[in-house]
């Protein structure tokens, strides 16, 4: 199969035509490097621009239905988490769940975070609370 892709046997494919388009020059390297226009600097509230939203990844997430609501903070609080991740810790909740967060906490280091989060997984399943979105 490679040998008829490389070496095919029937007549060469002929050039296509070319366009406006194809027959520009090719850009120069300063202009590849050329910094873009500037791009206005005020925004129409006066600020001099828009902050950069805050990096939602490195949150921890866990989310139950709201009928779990009572076994998720039972299972945080038996977690034994230490305080500088209980500052961290806020509880979210709409019509149908309840979602627990703890922002910043997902970082590169693995070690560092899974004692704490083996402990809450065991007390999760301890009182058989069924994620229905987890993020750990």
């Amino acid at each position: 199969m490679l040998n008829a892709v490389l070496y095919p046997k029937g007549a060469a494919l002929e050039r296509s035509p070319a366009t406006a388009e194809s027959a520009q020059p090719a850009p120069t390297a300063a202009e590849i490097n050329a910094p873009a226009a500037a791009a206005p600097k005020a925004t129409t509230n006066g600020r001099a621009g828009v902050k950069a939203p805050a990096i939602s990844d490195r949150d921890l997430r866990i989310q139950v239905k709201r009928a779990d609501a009572a076994k998720l903070k039972a299972a945080v609080k038996a977690a034994r988490l230490s305080k500088s991740v209980k500052r961290k810790l806020k509880y979210s909740t709409t019509k149908k769940t309840v979602t627990l967060v703890i922002k910043g906490v997902r970082t590169s280091d693995e070690h560092a975070r899974k004692a704490w989060v083996s402990r809450l997984r065991k007390e999760l399943d301890r009182r058989k609370v069924k994620p229905v979105y987890a993020l750990v």
